[in-house]
C-alpha cells in the first residue's frame, strides 16, 4: 500500500482519537511500574479519567445525533421533487414567451 492510499483510506475524527487514546493508555500500562511521569496530567489515573469522560460525551453525541439525522432526512424527503419541478416550471415559463420581469 502506498503512502497516498494510506492517507485516503485512514479513519479520522473523534472516534479515532478516542481509539488512539485507549491505545496510548494500554501502552503506558504496559510499561508497568516504570511509567512514572512527573506531570500529573499524563498519569494513568488522569488519562483513564479523561478517557471515561470522553467516552461518556461520545455516547451523548450518538444519542443526540439520531433525532437530528431523522429530521434532516425528513426535510430532504419533503424537497425531493423540487429541483425537477422547478426546471419544468422555468421551461414552461420560457416557452410561454412571457417577459422576464
Amino acid at each position: 500500500m502506498t503512502q497516498k492510499e494510506c492517507i485516503t483510506t485512514a479513519e479520522t475524527g473523534h472516534a479515532k482519537n478516542v481509539e488512539n487514546w485507549q491505545k496510548m493508555i494500554a501502552d503506558c500500562t504496559g510499561f508497568g511500574g516504570d511509567y512514572k511521569p512527573s506531570n500529573v496530567n499524563i498519569t494513568l489515573g488522569s488519562m483513564t479519567t479523561l478517557l471515561t469522560d470522553v467516552e461518556s460525551e461520545m455516547d451523548g453525541v450518538q444519542t443526540d445525533i439520531v433525532p437530528w439525522k431523522n429530521k434532516v432526512a425528513d426535510r430532504e424527503n419533503i424537497y425531493t421533487g423540487v429541483r425537477p419541478r422547478t426546471t419544468q416550471i422555468l421551461a414552461a415559463f420560457k416557452a410561454s414567451g412571457a417577459a422576464a420581469n
